[in-house]
């Protein structure tokens, strides 16, 4: 019986040996396992029976990824980190800095590990900018984890 954790190149223990990797960069009907990993698993077939190789397959193949999560994983790597960053303060804005300042004021951009913020009307701009500011800034700093170091205000429809 193979060894369940056969190490490959990277010497880490490889708990998917039944994943058909030699012909991942194919598409369609091309994709399909190798002739090396149909001969392993006729062998498996051979040694268990068709049923129980069946089970042993199922257990050794990958689990399916939801294509969500496929989707973000490669937006990640195309997209710039900032414009996620900010999508993802966008999105949870008023659960980090409070649902008032959150009606009133809306991240639009990063820029330089710098947080700007746009507020609706100038006494906001001034409630935000003073008494909410250290606030707004711990927490979305523990939001991004450190990402964003600083927060401005500016008002509505002015960009700098």
């Amino acid at each position: 019986m193979p060894d369940d954790n056969a190490t490959p190149d990277n010497g880490q223990p490889e708990q998917y040996w039944l994943d058909h990797r030699e012909h991942r960069n194919r598409t369609h009907e091309w994709r399909r396992a190798s002739k090396k990993e149909g001969r392993r698993e006729r062998l498996l077939q051979d040694w268990y029976g068709s049923d129980l190789a069946r089970g042993i397959k199922l257990e050794r193949h990958r689990p399916a990824r939801k294509l969500g999560d496929s989707v973000d994983s490669v937006l990640r790597r195309v997209v710039p980190r900032n414009m996620v960053l900010i999508e993802e303060l966008q999105e949870n804005w008023a659960s980090v800095v409070g649902g008032d300042n959150a009606r009133y004021s809306k991240p639009v951009r990063i820029n330089e590990n710098v947080l700007e913020v746009e507020v609706v009307n100038p006494s906001w701009m001034y409630v935000l900018s003073t008494v909410h500011a250290a606030n707004i800034k711990n927490a979305v700093s523990n939001f991004t984890e450190g990402k964003v170091k600083d927060v401005r205000f500016r008002p509505q429809g002015k960009s700098y």
